[in-house]
């Protein structure tokens, strides 16, 4: 199974269509839908965090691009918020990144591969150290 993980500036990207990358990844989101409508274990998720941050409402008229995208909104459970905690605290990071994070270790520890969208991989490898992942940039 495969797990494609959206960041900040994806979503941010989808939400606007004149955004200048909103290309690179629909084009990537639309690969996704399409793996998975022919039977590839591969879902779509975005941390409730970075969907905050990006500013996605979900029942606005502004969202029908991304509400199209079957899309997981990952809960910050209290575990996982005390581990993003620590993930701010150690790097310096946006409790969204840390967020990325803790869900990429999460899903890697069931042996899950986990591919992020994002505009800094090198952020989005420190934050999900010491698992491997997949880091996109967009």
């Amino acid at each position: 199974m495969t797990v494609v993980i959206l960041d900040n500036e994806a979503v941010q990207a989808i939400l606007q269509p004149r955004h200048p990358k909103f290309r690179a990844v629909a084009s990537r989101l639309e690969a996704a839908r399409w793996r998975s409508a022919n039977h590839t274990r591969l879902t779509l998720h975005v941390p409730a965090t970075v969907q905050v941050e990006a500013g996605w409402d979900r029942t606005s008229p502004d969202s029908v691009q991304i509400n199209r995208y079957p899309i997981t909104i990952s809960a910050l459970d209290s575990p996982s918020a005390d581990a993003a905690a620590r993930i701010v605290s150690e790097y310096s990071v946006t409790p969204a990144d840390a967020h990325v994070g803790v869900l990429c270790q999460k899903l890697a520890a069931r042996d899950i591969r986990v591919i992020v969208l994002t505009s800094d991989p090198d952020d989005i490898e420190l934050v999900a150290s010491p698992t491997t992942i997949t880091a996109l940039r967009i």
